[in-house]
């Protein structure tokens, strides 16, 4: 399977995220609590995304829906508690 221009922006948004403190919040209460630091962030995006790698993301059809879901989820998180903080969601959303 090749990549797609969604793909790579998909796969862009996810190393992004892995980068984000308030992620890793996310992360913390949503699903794990061992996320601290980047490494553990990609480790935790690539088990709920089905993935080895986060490159998956530019040609893997279904990790791309598990990966959009996340997303979705982490934004209407963050913005509950009025901890959005990036920027990032309006290309993607």
């Amino acid at each position: 399977m090749s990549e797609n221009k969604e793909g790579i922006k998909i796969r862009t948004r996810a190393v992004l995220l892995c980068k984000n403190r308030n992620f890793w919040k996310y992360l913390n209460e949503s699903h794990f609590n061992e996320v601290k630091s980047e490494a553990s962030a990609k480790e935790a995006l690539c088990d709920l995304c089905q993935i080895e790698s986060r490159s998956e993301l530019a040609t893997n059809l279904y990790a791309q829906e598990l990966m959009l879901e996340l997303n979705s989820e982490y934004s209407a998180w963050a913005k509950l508690d009025g901890r959005y903080a990036d920027n990032l969601n309006r290309e993607f959303e």
